[in-house]
């Protein structure tokens, strides 16, 4: 939390934000505390401030160019997991990931490797399951159908999100804890239908409650079918729905021939991932666009006042002029090859101001810089598309090698050949489009405060690619705070990544089978008896 206000403001004019429970009281009006992360404005107190202390959110007017106004802040982390503890998972295992010795780096990849059966995969679902903050068709009722004593997910910020049961129960009704610093417990009771064996009433305010983590969770099974809490309920499996990057569904497109949704069939995922690079490249064109009009409006009044330079100070704005149009061309020769921009005249503008006699460059400047800072508007609104994509490629043309992804506006992504010519994705080996798969996954999950599970990442990947992979993936992510949580029984992905890595070792050492262990099963309810969400 924050002990003083802080105030950031937008170009977009939308009203945003809100206030620190500590700074409320001092102020006699009330004013909004953001951030700017990734791009975007974001909230930075949680909602439970302002119930639990009785403040208002008061809104105010933002405006251009981003500043912070009079005083420091701390920023607040994005929340990922710290530890896991499972105790009597299918009856017998009991688990403390990591353990109380062990020094290991979390932050961006949460490894579990272990014995086949030893209850990597279902880990993985209870975690998912229990932190997802959207009714999810089935996510609280598949913890119902689990058999554990309790389970606990510890989290960055010193959090505590538990299911719980009675003791001496292992399966039946749990009780979901959220424990927060500085907070009183809240237990959420889940009571099983008996009939159905599904939770069908009081997730609504459980999911409430997860909504204040502001932690967005991501998983992609082992079959490569992505539980996706944002897909519609009822979804056409002919179409692929296509998000905007909060998550809503923004439109819709036909899947080739009609073919219906397969977890290997990767062109609906390429078709996301360049639908999202549209949609973004059409918001920071506009962007671009409207700073530029504005500026242009100052050209009549730049000639009409007159300005007196020496001889020095001409010449040094000449310069300065010269080596920003450089940095434009180069910029915009990039942004051209995914055709975001057309090619910026560079070397035209150069050689008329180099040609032009000192006078005539001041004024040539003072009519050019307008223009050189609308373009500069619009290079600086179309660098986060252009970031995202060139990560995709590039990471994915490394391994791709001799073959080659390529990316422009008007094509999306395609894969070509040795000799240049398009490949079907459908055409691809079972590896290629495994890895293609993850990047794309991998771009989407972009979102601040993410968690990004994945079950066996090397699945049909050989030794080379296996260990390159985590590397990779996190670059195509970027600088989004994404934390991966990944269950895997490959050597070779570990190899750079020990640090990450935490062994599944049993702390029960009563090896009895109860029955209960069924760790590969699906989850065959949903919550509210919706229908079960399609794969993406």
């Amino acid at each position: 939390m924050f002990d003083r206000l802080a105030l950031i403001r937008s170009y977009t004019g939308k009203p945003q934000g809100c206030i620190s429970r500590y700074t409320a009281p001092l102020q006699d009006r009330l004013f909004v505390a953001l951030i700017l992360y990734n791009g975007k404005l974001q909230n930075i107190i949680p909602s439970s401030a302002y119930r639990r202390d009785g403040c208002e959110r008061h809104q105010v007017c933002l405006f251009q160019n981003f500043e912070l106004l009079g005083v420091q802040m701390s920023v607040m982390a994005p929340i990922g997991i710290r530890s896991i503890e499972a105790n009597k998972l299918f009856g017998y295992y009991t688990y403390q990931l990591p353990g109380e010795d062990e020094d290991k780096d979390l932050s961006n990849f949460f490894i579990l490797y272990g014995d086949n059966g030893s209850g990597k995969t279902t880990i993985l679902r209870l975690v998912h399951n229990l932190l997802v903050p959207e009714s999810m068709p089935g996510a609280r009722s598949y913890i119902g159908r689990t058999a554990f004593q309790s389970i606990c997910v510890k989290l960055s910020d010193g959090s505590k999100v538990s299911a719980i049961r009675a003791e001496g129960n292992i399966t039946g009704n749990y009780d979901i804890v959220i424990e927060r610093p500085e907070s009183d417990s809240r237990v959420f009771p889940m009571v099983l239908d008996p009939n159905t064996q599904t939770v069908t009433v009081g997730v609504e305010p459980v999911i409430e409650a997860l909504k204040e983590f502001n932690v967005y969770m991501y998983f992609l099974s082992d079959d490569r079918r992505t539980v996706d809490p944002y897909i519609k309920k009822g979804a056409d499996a002919n179409y692929i729905w296509i998000r905007d990057e909060h998550g809503k569904i923004v439109d819709r497109v036909p899947r080739p021939n009609g073919e219906s949704s397969h977890h290997l069939d990767i062109e609906p995922m390429l078709a996301r991932v360049s639908s999202t690079a549209r949609r973004n490249a059409l918001k920071g064109s506009n962007r671009g666009e409207e700073d530029a009009a504005t500026i242009y409006k100052q050209v009549v009044a730049r000639i009409s006042t007159p300005e007196t330079y020496t001889d020095g100070e001409k010449t040094e704005t000449s310069q300065k002029l010269i080596e920003r149009i450089k940095e434009i061309g180069n910029i915009t020769q990039k942004f051209a090859e995914y055709g975001l921009t057309s090619s910026f005249p560079a070397d035209d503008f150069l050689e008329m101001i180099n040609s032009a006699k000192v006078n005539d460059r001041n004024l040539i400047g003072r009519i050019l810089q307008p223009y050189v800072e609308g373009v500069e508007a619009r290079v600086r609104a179309l660098q986060l598309v252009y970031d995202m994509m060139n990560r995709f490629v590039s990471n994915a043309n490394f391994l791709l090698h001799p073959k080659k992804a390529t990316f422009t506006l008007a094509d999306g992504i395609r894969i070509l050949d040795v000799r240049g010519k398009p490949i079907k994705s459908n055409n691809l080996s079972s590896g290629e489009k495994q890895l293609l798969l993850v990047f794309c996954h991998s771009v989407l999950v972009r979102k601040a405060g993410s968690i990004f599970i994945i079950d066996e990442p090397e699945l049909s990947l050989n030794i080379k690619w296996q260990r390159e992979l985590l590397t990779r993936m996190s670059a195509v992510a970027g600088d989004a705070a994404v934390q991966f949580v990944l269950a895997t029984h490959s050597l070779d992905v570990l190899a750079l990544h020990r640090s990450s890595t935490v062994y599944l070792e049993n702390l029960n050492n009563e090896q009895e089978d109860n029955g209960l262990r069924d760790e590969e099963s699906e989850d065959d309810g949903g919550e509210d008896d919706e229908e079960p969400l399609q794969a993406s």
